[in-house]
């Protein structure tokens, strides 16, 4: 992340901290009288609404930074916040495990940002979001104090769950400082895919695929102006199963970027709109159509995690208006489900057309609750989540 010209959903901060240590965040915190806004690799600072009021940036990654702690036995590592996803992975590779979070940009994205604003990419069908990843976090709360929720090991079960409450809470409850995280060993997989003719397709024959028991580690629709493809990272075992079920349909490896395109579409470029949706299956097809209007340069359907997303660079893209008018349209179609849609990256000027989050879920009196409980004078990121919190 660059300090030159920093902006955060489009306003600037009053200053760039950068402690160097946690006893000087930690002394940051307790003496600031403006919100913080933490800050890792940088990747999602255009998401969300502007702080509210002034505001300073923390670049946190040289206070907590550290090293790995791998418990391999017990199938755990805990990791320091200031990390990046790329880094963990290459300590705990060379273990023969590794960690099973995929946000876009890895190299720059940190354990504790992915975590925070629960980013997560083509695995999460398989593994579930980054909170089903987390044993236990150390986090800094509003008063400066240093605190430990969770455990160290898989059957942790005790109390409430903590770690689970600040996983997504978008940096709006307290600094992630730490987390003790699921691993995984590294098996030999097969990257495989297929052409079909359009996106409702594609979902008829991932659903065929799932039910015949090939448990895919990556399954996604992708439509990127080359055609539509499904792809799927399967155990060399399940390949033969797979073929047989898309019988006549010719397979083809990935090719070169498909994976990383898979995981950082609509991150990897600048003036880019993107928008994500979560929303059941059976809502995919009618949402992929939606977002379609979008005239996204990419477009992933990702059915085992329930959701899309559709990317476009803004020149190929539409304009604000016409982004809210599609972006309303897919909310109104799986809110009563429980979905969401949020515009994750767009121009600053689209921002007084397009609200990035959105109608407050059902829920926001408990999410409204849980920031006056742990930060009732704003002091972490006041106004950018949902609802202005």
């Amino acid at each position: 992340m660059s300090e030159a010209g920093v902006v955060v959903a489009g306003a600037a901060p009053v200053s760039v901290e950068r402690p160097g240590s946690l006893a000087e965040l930690a002394a940051l915190v307790r003496g600031s009288r403006e919100t913080l806004v933490p800050v890792g690799g940088g990747t999602v600072l255009g998401l969300g609404y502007a702080p509210a009021g002034p505001f300073r940036l923390v670049d946190v990654r040289d206070a907590l930074g550290g090293a790995v702690e791998h418990q391999p036995d017990d199938l755990t590592a805990t990791v320091p916040a200031g990390m990046t996803v790329d880094a963990a992975n290459a300590v705990l590779r060379a273990r023969g495990q590794e960690l099973k979070l995929d946000p876009p940009l890895p190299s720059r994205a940190t354990v504790g940002g992915t975590l925070a604003a629960a980013m997560a990419g083509p695995q999460r069908g398989r593994y579930g979001a980054p909170r089903d990843q987390v044993l236990g976090l150390t986090f800094i709360r509003a008063d400066g104090d240093v605190v430990r929720a969770g455990g160290r090991v898989v059957k942790n079960v005790a109390g409430f769950d903590l770690s689970r409450l600040l996983c997504g809470s978008f940096g709006s409850l307290g600094i992630i400082v730490a987390a003790t995280l699921r691993t995984w060993p590294v098996r030999e997989a097969v990257d495989v895919e297929w052409q079909v003719g359009d996106i409702g397709t594609g979902l008829d024959l991932a659903a065929r695929l799932t039910a015949a028991g090939a448990r895919p580690e990556v399954l996604d629709i992708v439509e990127d102006g080359h055609g539509t493809w499904l792809a799927a990272r399967l155990s060399p075992a399940a390949l033969p199963a797979a073929e047989q079920v898309l019988g006549g349909r010719e397979a083809r490896p990935w090719p070169p970027g498909r994976f990383e395109q898979l995981r950082d579409g609509g991150f990897r470029d600048d003036d880019v709109l993107s928008v994500r949706v979560t929303a059941p299956w059976s809502l995919l097809a009618r949402t992929a159509e939606v977002l379609e209007r979008a005239r996204p340069g990419l477009l992933v359907v990702r059915p085992l995690a329930g959701m899309a997303r559709a990317a476009a660079r803004r020149q190929e893209g539409v304009a604000s208006r016409e982004l809210r008018g599609i972006v309303e349209e897919v909310r109104r179609l799986v809110r009563p489900a429980g979905g969401f849609a949020v515009a994750e990256r767009m121009p600053d000027r689209y921002r007084a057309d397009v609200d990035p989050w959105g109608e407050p879920p059902e829920s926001f009196d408990l999410l409204r609750a849980a920031k006056a409980a742990f930060d009732p004078e704003g002091r972490f990121s006041r106004g950018r989540f949902i609802g202005g919190i």
